[in-house]
This record gives C-alpha cells, structure tokens and sequence, in this order.
C-alpha cells in the first residue's frame, strides 16, 4: 500500500484499465479472499516502503522471496497494493508472486488509485498479467486497511511509516499473526522534522523495550499503538531477522490451527 507521501500521478485513466472493482465494505473480503485465495494456508498481508530508503529494496525482496520459497509459492498468496512503484513493497510483492507462483490479491484505496503509474513499475514486472488481475478499492484508507487484514491471516511488517503500524494494530484486532522482519534498513524509528514514523519495525520495537523498561512509550502514539494497546498485546509481535524465522512461525501457527502438530522448522528448498 502507499505507506507514505506520495506525489500526485497526474496521466488521467479509467479505473476499469487497470480491472478496479470498488468494494464499500471491509467485511466483503472474507468472500472474496474465500473465493480468490482460500485454497491458500499463507494468506500474507505485505506492508512497508512505497518510497523506500536506501537499501531496503535488494534485502526486502531477498527476505520476501525466500520466506515465501520456504512456505511454497502453492500455499501462499500475498495481499497488497497495486501501487507497485520499482522499490515499494507493493513491486516486491508482485514480482515475488509472479516469480513464484504465489497467488496475489491486490487491496487498495480510492485515493490512492491515481498514484498507479506504470512508467514506474520495476522492468521485470509482467504488466499484461498486473494489469489483467484482479484489484479492489475501499471508500478511505481507514477501510483499506481493514480489508486487507480481513483478507489475510498474518501480516509481515518490513518497515514502512505511520500506516505499516496502523495495518500492524487492526491485524492483531483481526486476530492475525504478526511477523515484524527487522534488519532490512538502516532508517531510523522516527523522523523528528516529520513527526511520524520512519520506519515501523524498528519504531515498534522501541516502544515495547521502552515500555518493559521505563512503563512508558518513547515515541508519540501513531497508528492506534497506544500504551494500553501494547499492554494488552505486546506479546504479540514476532521480530525476527531471518526469512526462515519467519516461515517456522507461520508454519506452527497455521498447523496449531489445523490441528497439525508443528514442525521444528522448514526444509530450504
């Protein structure tokens, strides 16, 4: 999703090019994600970077790649945005589902539909397939993000800014996983001349170790992760470093919901 500023794409097109269906509600998606991608174990919302800082591209991209290698293209899908600007983590998570034949379902907001710019997707993105697929707008940004927590069972944070920590916050009311995979940029948690978060995982981080250390946030609240939230649900955040961290967690979730007992970990493929 756009998980920041972004600049105003100003080529005039018609919604129904790029194959937009407008959905009113959130609570549409449990349909739709039964009917799209329910054969699908690893249903995996991606939120990070649209305007990604330096070095966050090649590691994002090697850690979704593998993570999804790990859990099998045949029982992941990926939901995300359609704004798949070269770097984001939208184009991340497009090229990683056509390279792996991971199914993708693509969520976004009506106001962010003008942002979609194909002069400035990746080179290797398969645009005939983009375009051709299937993609979905919510009224506000607000609904956005709840859909795409509906839709999924885990989320995996990759950094990202104020609205990677509001999707983080609305998958744990949802009742999904959260993955937070740290380590894939340098930026820091929080931009002072901005006053908002630069980068989620580590700004998540740092409010729980300052919560368990001192009983209070370091930063200010963005995205609903209030002190009470994470009094309530600080166990829920999974940091991990390694792709495969990430795939033994998904995996002895989903099984424990299955009512399979879990693995020790992951073959690598």
């Amino acid at each position: 999703p756009p998980r920041s500023t972004l600049f105003p794409y100003t080529t005039l097109f018609r919604s129904e090019d790029f194959n937009i269906a407008k959905v009113a509600d959130p609570g549409e998606f449990e349909a739709i994600s039964d009917r799209e991608i329910g054969d699908r174990k690893f249903r995996l919302m991606l939120t990070g970077y649209s305007a990604a800082p330096a070095g966050y591209e090649e590691n994002a991209q090697k850690f979704v790649s593998s993570l999804v290698q790990q859990l099998g293209g045949e029982n992941t899908a990926l939901i995300t945005s359609p704004t798949a600007d070269k770097g984001s983590i939208d184009a991340i998570g497009t090229l990683v589902a056509q390279s792996s034949g991971a199914k993708i379902m693509y969520i976004t907001s009506q106001n962010y539909i003008q942002y979609i710019d194909p002069g400035k997707f990746p080179d290797s993105l398969d645009k005939s397939a983009y375009t051709s697929h299937s993609k979905y707008a919510l009224p506000d940004n607000a609904k956005y993000s709840v859909a795409s927590t509906v839709a999924s069972n885990a989320i995996l944070v990759t950094g990202g800014r104020d609205t990677a920590v509001e999707d983080t916050v609305n998958s744990i009311l949802h009742n999904n996983q959260v993955i937070v995979a740290e380590n894939l940029t340098d930026a820091p948690a929080w931009d002072p001349a901005k006053n908002r978060v630069n980068n989620a995982a580590a700004y998540m981080r740092e409010q729980i170790q300052s919560l368990r250390d001192t009983g209070d946030l370091k930063y200010e609240v963005r995205g609903g992760l209030t002190k009470d939230f994470l009094l309530q649900h600080q166990d829920r955040f999974l940091f991990v470093s390694k792709p495969e961290d990430a795939a033994r967690a998904l995996t002895a979730q989903q099984d424990n919901k299955s009512g399979i007992v879990p693995r020790n970990n992951i073959p690598r493929p």
